[in-house]
């Protein structure tokens, strides 16, 4: 367990813990609206770990952040796993705009997410669908990233 007295976290750090164990995905979910339902796309960002002390870390270093145990067949079988995740534009701006420069794997991951954050605006909070415009970028950009994970990198970018 790291001790969370021992030193602070730099940038670097945390880019390297975004690069070997971070994610940058869109959340899908439905959503009843006044008038119909719509679909919900939502940015988030976690980084993944075993030990709870250097999550606790990170959220201090970010001032945000919440850790949450994974749950599920193969998670029981070890050591609880827990994510450190982020929701939010401010707070996923926050955190990519400090590790942008030093990431060196997910780097079209983090442009990507930034360009996700450009069609989240103050008006669309609660209920209110988003325009197509806005609901085509994020559908390309979760569809790039599943991409990107599945290791295809041939494809254009956004």
């Amino acid at each position: 367990m790291v001790n969370s007295q021992e030193s602070s976290l730099s940038n670097e750090h945390v880019a390297g813990l975004f690069d070997g164990e971070g994610c940058v995905y869109v959340n899908r979910a439905w959503r009843n609206g006044r008038h119909e339902r719509y679909q919900l796309l939502e940015l988030r960002v976690k980084i993944t770990n075993k030990d709870t002390g250097i999550l606790v870390m990170l959220t201090r270093w970010l001032g945000a952040g919440n850790i949450l145990q994974k749950k599920g067949k193969k998670e029981m079988q070890y050591r609880p796993c827990y994510d450190w995740v982020i929701t939010g534009k401010m707070n996923i701006i926050k955190f990519l705009s400090r590790i942008k420069d030093h990431v060196i794997i997910k780097r079209e991951h983090v442009r990507l997410a930034l360009e996700f954050c450009k069609t989240i605006h103050p008006s669309q909070r609660g209920s209110r669908p988003l325009t197509l415009q806005d609901r085509e970028i994020r559908e390309k950009v979760r569809c790039r990233l599943t991409d990107l994970y599945k290791g295809i990198e041939a494809l254009p970018s956004v």
